[in-house]
């Protein structure tokens, strides 16, 4: 690899004659599989301290290729999973249809129970399996190809994205990133969403950081396959590089469930993710024509969603009232009331959603006792017991929730989103069959917004919407120093203000009506990309453990890192802003979205972390491409900041 530590700018070639050649570009991409060589690479450049998990089950994978014994349009995949909970190797199988009415089928083993590559022992051990249906399809099959084996199924994941230095060209995809054992056919949709990841980020243009946001879009997009990857692999008894804790094995308990209800009733399965959940999606985005023709091409669903103040995926705010996230919920005749983390409550109206100020306001309505009663709410699920008939049970899938409360035939559901209600349907048992939906697009998967300036123009309304009037003050020209000389600068402090933030994500700000703009002298070396100039600087505050600090010949916000900073041995470029105006843009902008992602349920948390990267690097290409805002933009750190 050619370059430096800080840019790399081509490869050298070894050609099939033994001759060296160098070959330049604006972008190297490395998609060389399983035998990357990039750790070593960036090894001689001088970058040092890449994390590496390496999950590793001990499968070997046996294969061969058989003639269906019927036409395979339209056939199934058929596989017989392992059970890591059993004494006795793990083994396990699939068949999968491919062109030409043919079979592709493996199958596999830990050790102490490898197949091998004896044809006359294939279908022998099929029939070792847990159920010997593919052992009895195959049987009437006709074998066109040999044995294949092969050992490679480790889990193996590096994490460059997490790297506090990243060279400009050069970015690493697919399986150079992350390979992942290959029955549960992620490598190449993992490989694809990360080409679609690299795609966005290079809509930008060739941008400063762009090698650095992609890897770490990439990332993202490798995340979830790795968990579900993992979080199975985990437990087999063979298993090296991880031992499970215990939130895998409470997981594994819930998804293995789910698994088993899904198994058995498809439709109920469709219902759940295809219906329920996008129709309380439709509503909560006020799309009440969406709903309602998810429910029209459903057919009558086992209960229907009255009304919604639940922030939906993709959405920074309610349709309904802005409430933070509620932790408890009581009711009475016609009535409940929501109770928050900070013990303030409030009072709703059940039939309408609406706040009310007193009891008084359905005082004419003669209350009905509740038709359900709700269990505490379990897994994303809250299962509903009718009261005349406890035996009677429904269970409604519900993403965050904390705690249901039962008035009338209504059930509000509560959660970190907000609330709405429900009214399941007392006439159809909680085991009735739903229709199949036809397609309605991806589950809760948003559409980046594209980026709209003047949405976030930091005015003194929008700075007021997000902060408050008290929070962020605006300040007269005989508050202001005289060695702030950029005069954009000051009108933007007299005009719209600067927020006073506490606690945020690593960020504390000074309420500069009480601090006034003290000066501080910059400490340390000035070597960087950004030119820090001679001053004066004025303190506005910490952020990520430096100092936060206006420059006043320029408008520019540095940070200055400090002993203790998670870089005070090796800062990054000083740039938090080119200037005041930008920086308070990126701050309200963070703050809606990181709102937004802490109730995010995981559903789209992803997403929305995604889009606001994209968002904050078309407000300010150089101040975002800095390690400062890449820091707390990773979700790694967000426990800490």
């Amino acid at each position: 690899m050619l370059g430096d530590r800080n840019h790399v700018t081509g490869v050298r070639v070894r050609n099939s004659d033994g001759t060296e050649s160098e070959l330049r570009a604006k972008l190297i991409i490395d998609t060389s599989g399983r035998a990357s060589r990039t750790p070593q690479w960036l090894t001689g450049l001088g970058i040092n301290g890449l994390r590496e998990d390496r999950i590793d089950s001990g499968l070997v994978y046996a294969s061969r290729v058989y003639r269906a014994p019927v036409p395979t349009r339209n056939w199934p995949v058929v596989a017989v999973q392992a059970d890591p909970r059993l004494p006795r190797p793990a083994k396990s199988g699939a068949i999968l249809p491919i062109e030409g009415d043919r079979w592709h089928v493996s199958v596999m083993g830990a050790p102490g129970g490898h197949p091998t590559g004896d044809a006359e022992a294939f279908e022998p051990f099929a029939r070792t399996l847990r159920h010997p249906i593919m052992a009895d399809l195959i049987k009437a099959a006709e074998p066109l190809t040999d044995v294949k084996v092969t050992h490679s199924t480790a889990n193996r994941r590096l994490y460059y994205e997490r790297l506090s230095t990243w060279p400009e060209g050069l970015v690493v995809l697919g399986d150079s990133a992350a390979a992942f054992n290959p029955i549960y056919g992620h490598g190449m949709s993992v490989a694809a969403q990360g080409a679609l990841a690299l795609c966005g980020a290079l809509s930008t243009g060739p941008t400063v950081g762009l090698a650095r946001r992609a890897q770490r879009a990439i990332g993202r997009r490798i995340d979830t396959a790795w968990a579900l990857a993992v979080g199975t692999d985990i437990h087999f008894s063979t298993t090296t590089g991880q031992r499970p804790n215990l939130t895998d094995r409470l997981l594994h308990r819930h998804v293995s469930r789910l698994s088993h209800t899904a198994t058995g009733s498809f439709n109920a399965a469709t219902a759940l993710t295809d219906v329920l959940l996008l129709h309380l999606v439709a509503l909560s985005q006020g799309d009440t024509e969406r709903a309602r023709a998810l429910t029209e091409s459903a057919g009558t669903l086992p209960w229907r969603t009255v009304w919604t103040n639940w922030r939906a995926p993709g959405r920074l705010h309610r349709i309904g009232p802005d409430i933070p996230a509620v932790k408890r919920i009581s009711a009475s005749a016609h009535t409940v009331t929501t109770t928050f983390a900070d013990r303030t409550s409030l009072e709703w109206d059940a039939f309408s959603g609406q706040g009310v100020e007193s009891d008084n306001s359905r005082a004419d309505i003669v209350p009905s006792p509740p038709l359900w009663h709700a269990e505490d709410p379990s897994w994303n699920l809250l299962r509903l017991r009718l009261s005349e008939d406890p035996a009677f049970v429904r269970a409604v899938q519900a993403p965050s929730l904390w705690a249901a409360a039962c008035v009338g035939r209504l059930v509000v559901m509560a959660g970190d989103r907000g609330l709405y209600a429900l009214e399941p349907d007392a006439h159809r048992s909680g085991s009735a069959g739903l229709p199949a939906l036809p397609s309605v697009g991806p589950r809760c998967k948003i559409r980046p917004i594209p980026f709209d300036k003047t949405a976030c123009e930091p005015t003194r309304a929008r700075v007021i919407d997000v902060f408050t009037a008290e929070t962020a003050p605006t300040l007269s020209d005989e508050q202001l120093p005289s060695g702030l000389t950029h005069e954009l600068t000051r009108r933007f402090l007299k005009k719209v203000g600067f927020p006073a933030v506490s606690g945020f994500y690593g960020l504390d700000t000074h309420h500069l009506l009480d601090t006034g703009l003290v000066k501080h002298a910059w400490e340390g070396t000035k070597a960087f990309r950004t030119p820090v100039g001679d001053g004066p600087f004025y303190t506005l505050g910490s952020w990520i453990g430096g100092i936060l600090l206006l420059d006043g010949p320029t408008g520019r916000v540095l940070r200055q890192s400090r002993p203790g900073a998670v870089d005070d041995t090796q800062p990054g470029d000083p740039l938090a802003g080119s200037s005041l105006a930008s920086f308070v843009a990126m701050v309200c902008l963070q703050w809606e979205y990181m709102r937004a992602y802490t109730t995010s349920g995981g559903l789209d948390g992803a997403d929305l972390l995604a889009e606001l990267t994209s968002w904050l690097s078309a407000l300010d290409p150089a101040a975002a491409s800095t390690r400062n805002w890449g820091h707390v933009l990773d979700s790694d750190n967000f426990p800490y900041l």
